[in-house]
C-alpha cells in the first residue's frame, strides 16, 4: 500500500463525491448512515488491537514545542465541526426552519433545504 500511486486512491473516493452530491443531499445522509458506524467500530478495532504498542510518554511534556503547535492541533480537531459552523451562519437563509424532518424524506416535489 505504500506505493500505491495517490490517484488510485484519490479517483475512487472523488467519483463517489460527485455521484452522492449529484444524487442530492438524501443521498449523502444515506451514504453517511451507512459509512459512519462502520468507521467508528473499526477506529474501535484498531485503538484496541494497538493498545500494547501505544507509548503514552510522547503526550507530554504538552508545551515541549511552543504554543503555535497546540493551535494547529485545536485547529486540525475543530475542523470537524465546520459544517455545524456554516448550517448554523446559514440558517437565516433558508425558508423552513432546518429540523430533522426537513431533510426530505418525503415528496421529491417538496424540497427544503437543497
Amino acid at each position: 500500500m505504500p506505493m500505491t500511486p495517490t490517484w488510485v486512491v484519490v479517483i475512487p473516493f472523488l467519483v463517489l463525491s460527485v455521484w452522492a452530491a449529484l444524487k442530492g443531499l438524501k443521498m449523502i445522509v444515506y451514504t453517511s448512515i451507512i459509512l459512519l458506524p462502520l468507521v467508528w467500530i473499526l477506529g474501535h478495532f484498531v485503538a484496541f488491537t494497538t493498545i500494547e504498542s501505544k507509548r503514552y510518554s510522547f503526550l507530554f511534556p504538552i508545551f515541549a514545542d511552543e504554543q503555535a503547535s497546540i493551535i494547529q492541533g485545536v485547529l486540525i480537531i475543530l475542523g470537524g465541526s465546520v459544517d455545524l459552523l456554516v448550517l448554523f451562519l446559514l440558517h437565516h437563509y433558508f425558508n423552513k426552519p432546518v429540523t430533522v424532518t426537513t431533510i426530505n424524506y418525503g415528496n421529491s416535489r417538496e424540497r427544503s433545504w437543497y
